[in-house]
């Protein structure tokens, strides 16, 4: 999505941010998004980044891509473009799944969501509110959460055109806030056909900035 068309549909230019025109350049991590990862004074921190797959070495990048800069007191965050690797043929990306607070699951969630799990994907094409909204069920059928929105347009017109994605948890954290519960990797192979659609769908997962 290019930036006239995210500011058409409600998006604000970042403060930090104001001149869409600037070139702005930093030999550290901009102080925006510094605040939004974890600081390394947290008597936590050492978990924290154990439990994202990382070192109390990794680099701030490193720990603004594991959490996307999610805060609990907003919805903005830092998304990964779904990327498709250079032989052409297979489509990946991963992502934090969305709306798993209102599915009222059973507190033991956690037996049966676990890292490794697959998962399957299914476009709601009959949505009022979202209509390319794209659920997460597990294999037995029970509704556990949404594709972000952020990725829902391209994934749900793939997903029409007869893809069969591969998605599995790839990370979970009962004990974080409810954005951060669940993650999922998602893979599906493209052929040219499908590839010829996702690049017509690309602007839908340009922007980094979910608003």
């Amino acid at each position: 999505m290019k930036l006239s068309e995210a500011q058409s549909n409600g998006y604000m230019l970042h403060p930090a941010f104001p001149d869409p025109h600037k070139k702005y350049i930093s030999n550290c991590l901009f102080s925006a998004f510094d605040r939004r990862i974890p600081s390394p004074d947290r008597h936590d921190f050492s978990a924290i980044v154990k439990d994202l797959g990382l070192t109390e070495k990794s680099s701030k990048m490193d720990l603004l891509e594991a959490t996307r800069g999610r805060l609990a007191n907003d919805s903005y965050s830092f998304e990964r473009a779904l990327r498709v690797e250079s032989d052409g043929k297979l489509l990946h990306t991963s992502f934090f799944k969305n709306g798993m607070r209102y599915c009222h699951l059973p507190d033991n969630w956690p037996t049966f969501l676990q890292i490794g799990t697959a998962v399957n994907l299914k476009h709601e094409s009959n949505n009022k509110v979202a209509p390319y909204a794209v659920g997460v069920y597990t294999l037995t059928g029970t509704h556990i959460g949404y594709v972000p929105r952020f990725y829902s347009k391209a994934i749900s017109s793939l997903l029409t055109d007869g893809i069969e994605p591969n998605a599995v948890i790839t990370y979970v954290n009962e004990k974080s806030t409810p954005h951060w519960w669940v993650k999922l990797k998602y893979e599906s192979e493209i052929s040219g056909t499908q590839r010829w659609i996702y690049d017509n769908l690309k602007s839908a997962s340009e922007i980094s900035q979910h608003v």
